[in-house]
């Protein structure tokens, strides 16, 4: 079984977060070529944790063509890690604040793994470092 790891971060205030299996190799994403809608007043004060920020980024044109790239890239990775009995692997999702769409798309992508049947482990850095999580 493969067991991934993925987390959300800010590229702003936090490091870029590293293999933490020791292997050396992570997917980076950068999410910022999505709009944010954080930028909205009614969004400001939300994460991508929430149903209202998840609607709007599931309707936005822009997001949809980068989910569409991303899991190309993890339906890839995961052929070549099973064809070379790797067990681990590992995606990071990074935007400006790190509280909407980098948290939005590492969501994304755990219901996706998921669902084709990889353990996986997450972790929303920035949300956590502002006392947003337990």
């Amino acid at each position: 079984m493969i067991v991934a790891y993925v987390s959300s971060f800010s590229f702003h205030f936090d490091e870029i977060p590293t293999d933490p299996f020791g292997h050396g190799g992570s997917f980076v994403f950068d999410c910022r070529y999505v709009f944010n809608p954080g930028r909205l007043e009614e969004y400001k004060d939300l994460d991508g944790l929430k149903k209202s920020v998840e609607r709007w980024l599931e309707s936005n044109t822009s997001a949809q063509e980068f989910w569409k790239l991303v899991k190309n890239l993890i339906d890839f990775a995961l052929k070549q890690a099973r064809e070379k009995d790797m067990t681990e692997i590992s995606f990071h999702f990074g935007c400006s604040g790190g509280r909407h769409r980098s948290v939005f798309f590492a969501e994304k992508s755990k219901k996706y793994l998921e669902s084709l049947g990889v353990r996986v482990i997450i972790e929303h850095i920035r949300l956590k470092k502002q006392g947003l999580l337990s």
